[in-house]
């Protein structure tokens, strides 16, 4: 009989040890984003902008946001971040995105490194 933890950093594993012993088996989840401090000031009425960092595979269903966008009428800019894990879905994404009103735009920026996180959110007043 085994009992496993789950921390999120060093400081985190040291209290669970303290409290249930040395000898439990802790998982550290390193790859959390960190959080961001930003302040959008830059509102203009009927725009939005929206990005997603993801893997492209069903799982993260990409294509039901790009389904839904095409009821939206305000003006939106759509930024995808992610590597392309399934072909097929991405095709499938593409067959969406080309079927967008006008005021729909969407773009793939591929992968991007955890470290530059922050010029994605730096960049959202653009």
């Amino acid at each position: 009989y085994y009992n496993y933890y789950h921390s999120t950093d060093k400081n985190e594993t040291l209290h669970l040890r303290n409290i249930f012993g040395s000898n439990i088996k802790i998982f550290t989840i390193d790859n959390i984003p960190t959080l961001h401090d930003f302040k959008y000031t830059n509102k203009i009425s009927n725009h939005l902008n929206l990005f997603t960092i993801a893997i492209i595979s069903p799982m993260k269903n990409i294509d039901k946001i790009l389904l839904s966008l095409k009821f939206c009428k305000s003006e939106i800019k759509y930024e995808i971040y992610g590597p392309i894990k399934d072909n097929k879905y991405w095709e499938r994404c593409q067959n969406i995105i080309a079927d967008l009103p006008q005021n729909i735009k969407v773009f793939m920026k591929g992968s991007i490194e955890p470290n530059d996180l922050s010029l994605i959110y730096s960049n959202l007043e653009d």
